[in-house]
């Protein structure tokens, strides 16, 4: 199992210190967060067989599991959607905007504010749905074969916030990106529980797009 959920576990985090951090602006760091995404696309399905002696299963979305989930799933988003929009109106959405330049620099640095509406939604759907077949299914399913429900719900989630961790950094000062990043986890340890109780990735799925949606919608209001 080791040989699996480490490089799963750290390489996310280790590409992210590179493209996002250290050498954020190069054109050659651009690769690497492609190779990275392609490395959580392709990774379960090398170590499941080779490393994990486990067939990939069949995905059957005719399941009732599947159906059970959306609803939990689109509540659990929208109570998300509404604490974020609060939480704007109140004196914390002042101090996240006074930084809008310091996201303005980054999000341009990164090349992404002339096409922010498409990457947007590339990411709230597309990528939210690769994150939870990789940190849910994968890394949570996985540790969850082999340790407490508790023990497996914690290290998938501060795996899955360590990653963020560095992009939050480079928004906020620690002061502000330490409690994003916990946000963060806390939202990883729902999905994993979402996951274990629905047996389905759906809810997670659903909740995961409309909170990156709210996310990125405060992102379209204090850079537009």
């Amino acid at each position: 199992m080791v040989a699996a959920i480490l490089p799963a576990a750290f390489l996310p985090f280790a590409g992210a210190v590179v493209y996002f951090d250290l050498f954020a602006g190069q054109s050659w760091a651009r690769w690497v967060y492609v190779l990275v995404k392609l490395f959580t696309l392709v990774w379960p399905l090398i170590a499941v067989p080779l490393l994990l002696g486990r067939r990939l299963p069949r995905v059957d979305w005719t399941r009732p599991a599947h159906r059970a989930a959306v609803a939990p799933g689109l509540a659990f988003g929208g109570l998300v959607i509404v604490a974020t929009l609060g939480l704007m109106a109140t004196p914390l959405g002042e101090l996240i905007a006074a930084h809008a330049e310091r996201i303005r620099h980054k999000v341009t640095q990164l090349g992404v504010l002339e096409h922010y509406l498409s990457f947007a939604l590339f990411l709230s759907v597309v990528h939210s749905a690769l994150e939870e077949y990789y940190w849910r299914w994968f890394l949570f399913g996985t540790l969850r074969r082999h340790l407490s429900l508790g023990v497996a719900v914690t290290l998938a989630s501060l795996a899955f916030a360590a990653h963020h961790a560095v992009v939050l950094s480079q928004y906020f000062p620690l002061a502000w990106a330490a409690p994003l990043t916990l946000a963060v986890a806390l939202g990883g340890a729902v999905w994993c529980l979402m996951y274990e109780r629905q047996e389905s990735l759906v809810g997670a799925w659903l909740s995961h797009v409309l909170v990156d949606l709210a996310v990125l919608w405060v992102g379209y209001r204090l850079l537009f």
